[in-house]
């Protein structure tokens, strides 16, 4: 028999299998100890996907058949905006409305509503495992955890104190400063907690040796008429930072002077777009980010001054619930209750948060955390009673095809535009109208699902675009898929619908240049 012949015959037999023992048993190509069904060791050449450029992705055609795009339909996405990997989700005991993580990666601390719990959960294994519940006489409405990753404080109408250096929570005590309290957040040291109350509209309470609150003894503060919504304190804790929702009223992010004793003063209240939910600041104390459920926005103020400035708002999904940062500062998470979505945000330069991803969770998310010095990422549904883990860090890297057709796995410094910063960002919305721009650009929507933006600010309204890293998400949950083409001062984004087909989506874009 010839020997081609005979070769690929053995091949096929190896590959297909003849009965149940030959099914079990994995195929090597140039390793006699393959791990996976079918194990290369070393290239894989694909003649029919030779072509001129490098870094192709691969993609199926309608048939089936995997072949090479074109580059500039598949270039893949630069490290800054990988997309955060889902790790899967384990139930909860109810309804869980907060969550946070230590800075070892061990633990995570969930506050369940519809059952009046804390719940403790292990992140020794990579998915999260329960390791039982604490009551609480009341309904918990936020958490937080000191640095050290040694004293718990959960607000539930009073504020109660847990030693959790063993690992699980243990009582210390209880405090209440009126009728009922809402938030309570610590400042940097780990020596102060800011709380917020029905009756008082900021309570600073000094943390004694054990890190319990003091009872407050000061005077009461009118919240005018407002509902008080969350709180942030600056690293030097000299301000904080009350979010104030009115019914008639405008809504205020008000600013407090909180670095001597005594009541803190008030110093400024500013005007909020739409009915505010949740705060964060970034780490550095110069940007607050507030989201709003009634126009459904993610408004940035600049801390810098004396006063904040609103630099203005930028779309986020229905009914936006919590906002948080990861620990390098650079992006931004948002739980959207109204569509079971995360959507993550850049906010590495220094204008307007750039929408990257909008991701699926559970139902009915309600709180998110970063883990403080590692790559989880932590959604809390409440709708189906989720905690639901992402990983930031552990990216898949992307299949790439070269010019001779052989095919390989991209890391993270061959991938296109690795280590570039946005130059350009925006939203646009599925009938070409823009919103949320971090540059200055038009929008020519001139056919279903074609969309042209031009741009006028130097320098890309004179540069070739070939050259840049370009990247476009589909925003919202609309199904469908997206692509793009570029030329001197412009790119054209391009939506099709699940079947391929042109259809009209919106969608967020970044241009980075080399």
């Amino acid at each position: 028999m010839n020997r081609t012949l005979l070769a690929c015959y053995l091949l096929l037999a190896a590959l297909l299998g003849t009965g149940r023992a030959a099914q079990a048993q994995n195929v090597g190509l140039g390793t006699s100890a393959p791990t996976q069904a079918l194990d290369v060791n070393g290239q894989v050449r694909v003649r029919g996907a030779q072509g001129s450029a490098a870094g192709r992705l691969l993609g199926f055609a309608p048939d089936g058949t995997l072949q090479a795009q074109n580059p500039t339909f598949g270039a893949p996405a630069p490290v800054a905006f990988a997309q955060p990997v889902g790790q899967g989700a384990v139930a909860t005991a109810g309804s869980p409305q907060g969550v946070v993580a230590n800075a070892a990666g061990t633990r995570a601390f969930v506050i369940n509503g519809g059952s009046n719990t804390l719940e403790t959960f292990d992140l020794s294994a990579g998915r999260p495992r329960s390791l039982g519940t604490v009551p609480l006489y009341g309904p918990p409405s936020d958490v937080s955890l000191n640095a050290a990753g040694t004293r718990l404080y959960v607000v539930a109408d009073a504020v109660w104190t847990f030693d959790v250096s063993s690992g699980v929570p243990v009582y210390l005590s209880s405090v209440s400063y009126s009728n009922r309290s809402y938030n309570a957040v610590l400042n940097a040291a780990g020596t102060c907690l800011y709380v917020l109350s029905e009756q008082i509209a900021l309570v600073v309470v000094p943390l004694d040796a054990a890190g319990k609150p003091a009872a407050y003894t000061g005077a009461t503060f009118a919240a005018g008429g407002l509902i008080l919504k969350d709180v942030a304190v600056n690293p030097a804790s000299t301000r904080a930072y009350v979010l104030a929702a009115g019914y008639s009223s405008s809504s205020m992010l008000q600013t407090y002077e909180v670095s001597g004793p005594g009541n803190p003063p008030l110093l400024s209240s500013v005007p909020l777009s739409g009915a505010p939910e949740a705060l964060a600041l970034n780490a550095a104390g110069t940007r607050a980010y507030v989201v709003s459920t009634g126009g459904n926005t993610l408004e940035t103020f600049d801390l810098s001054g004396a006063l904040p400035v609103s630099l203005g708002t930028v779309p986020t999904g229905p009914a936006p619930r919590a906002v948080a940062l990861n620990a390098a500062g650079t992006r931004l998470y948002v739980p959207n209750a109204g569509s079971n979505t995360l959507q993550v945000y850049d906010i590495s330069g220094t204008g307007l948060p750039a929408s990257l991803y909008t991701m699926p969770t559970g139902n009915a998310p309600l709180a998110v955390a970063a883990a403080p010095a590692g790559p989880q990422l932590y959604v809390a549904n409440a709708g189906d009673n989720t905690l639901q883990v992402f990983d930031q860090q552990n990216q898949p890297r992307p299949l790439a095809v070269g010019a001779t057709g052989a095919a390989g796995s991209l890391g993270a410094g061959a991938l296109p535009g690795a280590g570039r910063l946005p130059v350009a960002y925006g939203t646009v919305g599925s009938t070409g109208v823009a919103s949320g721009s971090g540059s200055v650009f038009s929008v020519v929507h001139s056919a279903t699902g074609v969309y042209r933006l031009s741009f006028t600010g130097s320098p890309l309204s004179t540069t070739d675009l070939n050259q840049a890293t370009t990247v476009a998400t589909l925003a919202g949950v609309a199904p469908g898929s997206v692509s793009y083409r570029t030329g001197r001062g412009y790119v054209e984004v391009l939506t099709y619908a699940p079947g391929g087909g042109a259809a009209d989506r919106g969608f967020t874009f970044s241009v980075a240049l080399p």
